[in-house]
């Protein structure tokens, strides 16, 4: 066994949060990276609007990104067997059809509602897509 390797979870839910947990924290990271980015780049504006679009833009695309890239790190660093080409198409899927859900059920009422749902929604997928087996 390789001693670098950090052992799955026997237990299917275990491996589930886990998985979804560590995506989670990895796209969070680059989320906040990329809107501390656009703001700082939109900063001095005419406009305050424009800082606002520049950082809720950054955030809806760098965190399914964020979370791409937590996947090829759980598989790359822990060594851990799924499929990454699925665990990033989960992400992606479920950023599209969280923004596209939104009005019908009443998700943008509420922007805590939404981006909350969409960060949980997005790292579950990308987790059930990355454990996905045949």
């Amino acid at each position: 066994m390789d001693p670098r390797r950090i052992s799955e979870p026997s237990n299917r839910l275990a491996r589930f949060a886990a998985v979804a947990l560590s995506v989670a924290v990895v796209g969070s990271g680059i989320a906040a990276l990329a809107a501390f980015i656009a703001a700082q780049v939109m900063k001095g504006r005419a406009t305050m609007i424009g800082d606002i679009v520049a950082v809720v833009v950054s955030l809806l695309i760098a965190y399914p990104s964020g979370v791409g890239i937590g996947i090829i790190l759980v598989r790359k660093m822990l060594k851990w067997r799924g499929s990454v080409v699925l665990g990033i198409a989960g992400a992606f899927v479920a950023a599209v059809l969280t923004m596209v859900a939104a009005e019908p059920l009443h998700l943008n009422v509420n922007t805590q509602v939404l981006m909350s749902v969409y960060f949980v929604t997005v790292a579950v997928c990308a987790a059930a897509g990355f454990l996905y087996r045949r």
